[in-house]
């Protein structure tokens, strides 16, 4: 009975996903070939009948006829080419064609055996179609169609390459076969903070660290969805690209007189991107990317960004409750498990009131880091959600910062295997800054918050391979991202605006060039001219001290 009932259950989630995922595509796709037909046809047409106004084709007709009353078969496959290339030919027209043969005995060849059998097809209990069995071309007709697929199937390409924007070669990185990049992981530079920002209430730019935040532990049985209604939710719908990174570094070099070297600059969702690629199948991603002084910085492409949270909006609800509050619900854990300032001068009442706080997700706290993986040094910047105790007065020494995230409670082995899943993405955000310790609140189906797990950063990908079920494996990520930042140095080496994409479900990574000169607008002006002056000013500098010299 319950392998029954899973059967049931995968054929109907099957047919869902026919209905809505893969129908819809499969019908834009041959509504997208029929247009690109009709108009190939169309625009071959006009030209034979051009060109036929202004000639005169009585001699051709003539030549036709002597060559049809010499030998029929030569005739008749005249006339096939002629309505081949005309873009016409069909069934009825090659059957018209074929010699009229009273007075001779035809012999049709037998041929191959082929099944008349015709199965019914059921839709929601409904028999769907005729049930006949769909007429077979000749083979002149099977040609011509062949033929304008094909031409239609290259123009399409043509198209999506003139859309996309493709300047020069499509440079491939191959993710399969995942066994090359097992073994000892590649050397990796532990993740040290050089700078900070913050951004207020408002959202607005702060360089200092007024949005630190203290971890305190929340109070178990809160309720997740309280104040919902009044959450001030940040509006990310503008473009804010690197400016508030850039801006961060300008400030470090200008502080320190020197440039902050590096190999990569970018924002810590775009390495988790990259690095959770060997195991994130199902979901791609676009990110943009340029070179500038030797350096290459890399933004999230803002449309594919909004794209993609247009599409989860879209998913059907879990267990019935909407997108938007279960990313509500993050929200206000993390509400409920800070505190402003330290332990000590707070206060009991604010400590035991936190629960009818108004949650507000425009005030962060971002850690700017320089860190390496392989033979790439990288400066990442991103949001730390509190610290746990308080920063060092050494800066030297690591920060015991905290991760805080939610989940549902784990109840049998496939909610084991989805939480695995999803201790992914933990590991890699903490990890790539540094992060040693993640606290996670598990949460009943409609959102009650029932008990808290530490976790230590370090031990995730020990403790997910123990476990034995092949989720992903920590030592592969690492030598991935390795390889893949080696060769994308290779690979980018010009200025320009850059496409770093992995469609989903596909094999490979693909890295073009979009635009042939420029940065677009991954980099800000005042960034391109700090740092030519800046590079103008080391110059003569040197030139200073060899003339000393």
């Amino acid at each position: 009975m319950a392998k029954g009932l899973r059967s049931s259950v995968k054929k109907a989630n099957k047919a869902k996903l026919r209905s809505r995922v893969f129908k819809p595509v499969e019908d834009a796709r041959t509504e997208r070939l029929s247009a690109k037909l009709l108009e190939l046809a169309s625009s071959k047409r006009q030209p034979e009948r051009e060109k036929e106004a202004k000639m005169d084709d009585a001699p051709e007709v003539a030549q036709i006829s002597q060559r049809k009353q010499a030998d029929p078969n030569t005739a008749v496959h005249t006339q096939e080419v002629m309505e081949m290339d005309d873009g016409e030919l069909t069934a009825a027209s090659a059957t018209a064609s074929a010699p009229k043969g009273a007075s001779r005995i035809q012999k049709r060849g037998r041929g191959k055996a082929s099944s008349s059998m015709v199965f019914p097809v059921y839709k929601k209990g409904k028999r769907v179609g005729s049930g006949k069995k769909p007429r077979r071309l000749r083979n002149g007709a099977l040609m011509a169609h062949t033929v304008l697929l094909h031409l239609a199937w290259d123009s399409l390409n043509a198209s999506v390459v003139r859309i996309v924007g493709i300047v020069g070669t499509m440079n491939r990185f191959d993710v399969q076969p995942l066994g090359r990049f097992a073994g000892t992981s590649s050397t990796i530079r532990r993740p040290k903070e050089i700078t900070n920002f913050s951004y207020d209430d408002k959202h607005e730019y702060h360089l200092d660290d007024r949005s630190l935040r203290y971890y305190y532990p929340p109070t178990l049985g809160a309720d997740l969805s309280k104040g919902f209604d009044t959450f001030q939710q940040l509006d990310d719908t503008a473009d804010d690209h690197l400016d508030s990174l850039l801006k961060t570094i300008m400030a470090l070099e200008e502080r320190t007189r020197a440039k902050q070297e590096a190999d990569i600059i970018t924002w810590r969702g775009m390495m988790t991107k990259i690095m959770a690629t060997p195991f994130e199948n199902m979901n791609g991603f676009e990110i943009n990317a340029t070179l500038f002084q030797g350096t290459i910085y890399i933004e999230e492409n803002h449309d594919s960004k909004l794209e993609q949270r247009q599409a989860q909006r879209r998913q059907p609800w879990q267990a019935g409750v909407p997108q938007d509050l279960m990313t509500y619900w993050g929200y206000k854990f993390e509400t409920l498990s800070l505190l402003p300032d330290q332990w000590d001068p707070t206060t009991r009442e604010f400590i035991e009131t936190r629960e009818d706080l108004v949650v507000n997700n425009n005030a962060q706290y971002c850690s700017v880091v320089r860190t390496g993986i392989g033979k790439a040094k990288l400066i990442i910047g991103g949001e730390v959600d509190a610290v746990w105790d308080c920063k060092p007065d050494n800066k030297e020494d690591p920060i015991h910062w905290v991760e805080l995230k939610t989940s549902a409670e784990i109840e049998n082995e496939r909610d084991m295997l989805k939480y695995e899943r999803k201790l992914l993405k933990f590991w890699i955000q903490s990890f790539l800054l540094g992060v040693p310790r993640i606290i996670v609140g598990f949460r009943s189906k409609n959102g009650i918050l029932q008990r808290l797990e530490e976790l230590e950063t370090k031990n995730i990908p020990s403790t997910v391979k123990r476990r034995g079920n092949g989720t992903w494996d920590g030592n592969l990520c690492i030598n991935f991202t390795a390889s893949f930042l080696d060769w994308l140095k290779r690979t980018i080496t010009s200025d320009g605006v850059w496409r770093i994409r992995r469609r989903e479900k596909m094999p490979e990574i693909e890295v073009f060039k979009q635009e042939e000169t420029g940065y677009g607008e991954i980099l800000s002006p005042e960034f391109v001219e700090w740092r030519r002056m800046l590079t103008e000013k080391s110059v003569r500098n040197i030139e200073r001290k060899e003339n000393v010299i």
